[in-house]
């Protein structure tokens, strides 16, 4: 619990059985009120698989698509390019911290901006 497990790939079905019934016997040992198998046609008093959110998913992934593409272009895993970004998010942490001082202590500072080459300044554009 709390844990990222690593996914098994199974090549065969008696593979997949057999760890099937693992899983199921560590539920069981685990949980021992609870069902290991999941009953997906009872959910109290709705039809199953009907949601009540309404969310278009077509038109999120066309607002996510470009965010995609950028961040997914292979010069960003260049170990200059990761460097520089670990930087500017420290400088962004460094600036939220003493923003948050500022403003705990009553100092209300100018904005807080960053130009093209990643370097972050305050009171920019005041």
């Amino acid at each position: 619990v709390g844990a990222l497990q690593d996914r098994a790939s199974f090549t065969t079905s008696s593979e997949r059985r057999d760890a099937t019934e693992e899983a199921r016997r560590l539920w069981e040992a685990r949980y021992p009120d609870v069902s290991f198998h999941l009953d997906f046609h009872v959910q109290e008093g709705r039809e199953w698989g009907r949601t009540q959110m309404q969310y278009d998913i077509v038109a999120s992934v066309q607002r996510q698509r470009l965010f995609y593409y950028q961040v997914s272009r292979p010069h960003l895993e260049h170990p200059a390019m990761l460097q520089a970004a670990l930087e500017r998010y420290k400088r962004f942490l460094h600036l939220m911290r003493k923003q948050q001082a500022d403003h705990v202590a009553g100092n209300v500072t100018g904005s807080v901006t960053g130009n093209v080459t990643g370097n972050v300044t305050e009171g920019e554009g005041d």
